[in-house]
Parts: structure tokens; sequence; C-alpha cells
């Protein structure tokens, strides 16, 4: 059987066809016709799935267009927030990273200092990439371009506090987990938690960034599954984007403490009709987010 792809492109008319012949009731034909447009078939079949019979997809009796728009919806919404608090979440480490390497090793330049790292870490090739990146970033407008017009003589990395500003979240998170132990903790004692903890769930926040940035489908895709304190009950839904949020609340209980962002979020699942079982819901999942939710007003 052929593996090459054959199927021909379609005009918006014969998707419309198509969706109606696998049974969805499309009751605005105007409404449908500008959201295949601007978001794209392709796009919005990750959220059809949710209504049709995996194997003909058949989508169930009744489903409209509207149903599956408001899906997209709801999911658009998560991702919002969850972009708006991994950027707290990014700051907040970068600036931890310089203030507190900065003091502890005496030097704006600790990431250069191969003692600072773990001995397993590659320090040398991590130089070479660095050096290329503040290449690259030289002939752009920011920081770097202005750090190294205003000091033309330097022919060095910039000070920590300059780099950061450059670097992804997921430099920076490496550049954490690969620290020494108690440089690392230093850094995770200002979240309240362990480090090894606080680099688990660092990771798996950055794999939503990015599905975020890219405009993926979040609410119900499987996710890394992250260390959880002992003895805790308030994180729940490992593997789902529910636990997550519980760890998103952990952090802005620190940076935020009077965010709404959380508030929202638990706003949104609770007035969504989407099956809160495949976010990780179990009955008590909205008590345990409230929960954790009172400890960051209580803050």
């Amino acid at each position: 059987m052929s593996k090459v792809y054959k199927k021909p492109s379609e005009s918006i008319e014969q998707q419309i066809a198509k969706l109606r012949s696998r049974g969805l009731v499309v009751n605005d034909e105007i409404l449908i016709k500008n959201k295949l447009s601007f978001i794209g078939y392709y796009h919005l079949s990750a959220y059809f799935k949710s209504f049709q019979d995996i194997k003909t997809n058949i989508f169930h009796k009744n489903i409209t267009f509207e149903q599956i728009l408001n899906l997209y919806v709801f999911d658009r919404k998560i991702k919002a927030s969850f972009f708006d608090a991994i950027e707290r979440i990014e700051l907040s480490l970068k600036s931890l990273l310089t203030n507190e390497i900065s003091e502890e090793a005496i030097n704006p330049y600790w990431f250069i200092d191969s003692k600072n790292f773990i001995k397993t870490f590659d320090h040398s090739k991590f130089k070479d990439r660095l050096q290329k990146h503040i290449n690259k970033m030289k002939n752009k407008d920011g920081v770097i371009k202005e750090f190294y017009r205003k000091y033309s003589d330097h022919k060095d990395f910039p000070p920590s506090w300059i780099l950061m500003e450059t670097l992804y979240f997921r430099d920076a998170i490496e550049i954490f987990k690969n620290l020494q132990r108690p440089l690392r903790q230093k850094i995770a004692h200002h979240y309240g938690f362990d480090e090894s903890l606080i680099t688990s769930w660092l990771v798996m926040l950055n794999d939503i960034r990015n599905i975020c940035a890219h405009h993926g489908r979040l609410w119900n895709r499987e996710i890394k599954k992250i260390i959880i304190p002992k003895g805790t009950n308030y994180i729940q839904g490992n593997g789902k984007i529910l636990s997550a949020i519980n760890i998103v609340a952990l952090f802005l209980k620190v940076l935020s403490p009077h965010s709404e962002l959380v508030n929202n979020l638990l706003q949104y699942m609770k007035e969504s009709h989407v099956n809160l079982l495949d976010m990780g819901c179990d009955k008590s999942w909205e008590k345990n987010l409230l929960q954790l939710f009172e400890k960051n007003n209580d803050s």
C-alpha cells in the first residue's frame, strides 16, 4: 500500500460539504466559511476529534460547528492564561539566576566558569553556543547590540543580566538544571520547593510554552509527567493539563499572590462543556484547585 500523500487540496465549499457528509450540523454558513478561511480546516480538525467516532470520523449525533468553535475558543483561553503565567515564571528564573548566582560567585560572568556547573555538563560546548548566540544578537536591535555599541572595547561575554534578556526559556532552564546543586537549591528556595521539583516543573512548563507559542491544541494533551512533593494531594492529573494548572498556581503563590489568572482558568473550566476527565480532573479537582487558589490569596 502506497504511503505517499495523494489527497488533493479542497475549496472551503468542499470542506463544508465533507463536514456535512460526516454528520456535522452547520447552522451558520457565513460563520463556518469565515473560520475555515481564517483559522483553517486542518487546524480546527484537532478539535473535531473530540466529537467524532475515532474509526469512521463520523460526528456524533447533533454535533454543531458552534460546539467545535466553542472548544477551540476554550483552548485558546487556556493557552493565553498559560502564556501569561509562564512569562512571569521565565522572568523570575532569569532574574534569580542573575541576582543569586552573581552574588554567590561574586562575579557577573559566573556562567563562563565551569566550576559553577555539574561535572557531566559540557560547559565548553555551552560556551560555544552562547558565543554564537551573542554574535548573532550583535546584528539585531536589542540589548546585546546596544551593550557592545556602548562598550565598544568590551571583547568578552556581556554580564549575566544583559545575557539573560536575550536567552530563550529553554536556555535559562538548561543553565539552572546544570548548576551545582547548592546553587540550584539557592534559587529553588525562593519558590519554596526542592530544586529537583523545580527542575521537573520548569521542563514541563517549557513544553507547554512551546505548544502555546505554536498554536497547538493544549486542553486535553498528554504532557510530561512531573515529580510531585511527597505527602501532598493538591497536584492532580499528572501527565495531564490539570497538573500544569496546579504547578502554575504554586509558582504564582510566590510571584503574584493576588493574580486572578488561576481564578480565570477555574472559571473557564467551569463554564466549558468539555469532558474535564480529558484534562485530568476527577470529582475533587475543583475543591483542590480552590484550596490552592486560597493559599495564593492568603500569601
